[in-house]
């Protein structure tokens, strides 16, 4: 996206917060309306018209096909895209261990892209998940700081920016960048393609990590039971919080 197009689109961003933030004294929710939609249809033709071919090949690497299976998992050759759950908030993520539908409820989520190359998780357990490339919003090879705690409005806004800007990056870019852990922020849902949730992780004796840990692995293997789905067990030295840098897998 060249500067006037950023330029252009800020603006846009910026008037709509403004609305946001004045609404209480009597703005028109129309008014509000109107701006949602012209940003909506302003990302879209950034987007159309800032794609090129190297970006077509960059979101065409994060294909699904080009993940691991992990019904078939092979320690020495695997990518995963994987959503971890840290029990530093249990609160937050024991009621997504139990039912993960609950994903679904909000627009986004924020994954890590792992492979043998170089896999380091925020979390003692975890989701595994196929994501289709169209629903992928920005990669980063460290926090992409993705607004958490945002209203919905100002989320929407953001990810339309976002995916008015190529990836940049193919997953084994942002692999080989990664120092400590990395962050995909993919759409949950996009023009009715969904993320699917295919297995679930487990860390090497993470289970007494934390006073909720037992719990968190209960649940995940139930999950996993009830589900039919995979599950994997990954090295404690995947874990982030223990090791800065873990060593390189071999």
């Amino acid at each position: 996206m060249n500067f006037l197009s950023r330029l252009a689109f800020s603006m846009i961003l910026g008037l709509y917060t403004f609305l946001l933030a004045t609404s209480s004294f009597g703005i028109p929710c129309a008014l509000v309306g109107t701006v949602n939609q012209m940003g909506g249809r302003l990302a879209q033709v950034f987007q159309d018209a800032n794609v090129g071919a190297s970006d077509r090949a960059v979101r065409d690497s994060w294909d699904e096909s080009n993940f691991s299976d992990p019904r078939h998992h092979d320690p020495g050759n695997f990518m995963y895209m994987v959503h971890a759950f840290t029990l530093i908030k249990p609160a937050l993520n024991l009621p997504v261990m139990r039912n993960p539908e609950i994903i679904f409820d909000y627009p986004k989520l924020s994954l890590s892209v792992i492979s043998n190359e170089y896999a380091s998780v925020v979390g003692e357990t975890g989701l595994i998940f196929r994501v289709p490339k169209e629903n992928i919003v920005i990669v980063k090879a460290g926090d992409a700081a993705s607004g958490s705690g945002w209203t919905p409005h100002q989320m929407e806004w953001y990810l339309k920016y976002l995916e008015s800007t190529p990836l940049g990056m193919t997953p084994h870019e942002v692999i080989a960048a990664t120092y400590g852990y990395n962050e995909v922020v993919a759409r949950t849902i996009k023009n009715g393609r969904r993320i699917e949730l295919i297995g679930v992780y487990l860390l090497d004796g993470g289970e007494n990590r934390f006073p909720e840990s037992r719990e968190a692995y209960q649940l995940v293997n139930d999950l996993a039971q009830k589900n039919h789905l995979p599950k994997i067990w990954f090295p404690a030295r995947y874990y982030f919080f223990e090791r800065p840098r873990p060593e390189p897998v071999q």
